[in-house]
């Protein structure tokens, strides 16, 4: 073997060596992250409030929850907006579940990751469920994207005290409310019916993040 040939041979080697330890060592990739919102607008199918945030409407403490006017027999539906900055076309799934305990009927509408990650319910309280079981998906991109679907039926009478209506709110502190929405104190002064065009907002966020799915 000539001198030439045998240098030349002696660089392919190295040249190999050093690129499979290139492989070998190279660290590993991190994730990127993504954030992923759901925004969920009242489910009523009317604008009028018929009062502001507050947990029970006999008590003067305010919550999670707003009442939305629903006649007997109202549909309540589902309403999102999603955006996600990874533009997946569907962001999760929402479960329904029928959570009714003796003469109070509730629906939650349980939403979870694309993963099935439990990201916490909607909760629709003097509601009967419809579909209990049903899964719908909740669409998305890397624009809003509007989601709607029927959950239930509201129940007149409900729980013995209350009139036909529908009392939204969430079953975890992750969601996040809107503070365009009256509170309880707005309204005793100055009447919820004076507050339409809220009905066209968000009423609760939720925001998460992952690594992409």
């Amino acid at each position: 073997m000539s001198v030439n040939m045998f240098w030349k041979a002696i660089g392919s080697i190295a040249l190999a060596t050093g690129g499979l330890w290139g492989v070998l060592s190279a660290s590993p990739v991190s994730a990127a992250s993504y954030t992923y919102y759901v925004w969920n607008f009242p489910g009523g199918p009317t604008a009028v409030l018929n009062c502001g945030w507050h947990n029970v409407c006999i008590s003067d403490m305010d919550g999670d929850s707003l009442d939305w006017r629903s006649p007997f027999a109202s549909e309540i539906r589902w309403r999102s907006q999603s955006s996600n900055s990874q533009s997946i076309s569907v962001v999760g799934s929402v479960l329904v579940i029928d959570m009714s305990s003796g003469t109070c009927n509730t629906t939650w509408a349980r939403l979870r990751s694309p993963l099935g990650t439990d990201l916490n319910a909607i909760k629709y309280l003097h509601t009967q469920p419809y579909g209990a079981g049903t899964v719908y998906y909740v669409p998305s991109g890397l624009y809003p994207v509007s989601g709607d679907f029927r959950v239930g039926t509201t129940v007149n009478n409900d729980c013995g005290t209350y009139p036909a209506h529908l009392h939204q709110g969430y079953t975890s502190t992750n969601w996040v409310r809107n503070s365009v929405f009256p509170t309880r104190a707005d309204c005793t002064a100055n009447a919820c019916r004076s507050y339409p065009s809220v009905w066209s907002n968000y009423q609760h966020q939720r925001i998460w993040t992952g690594s992409g799915y």
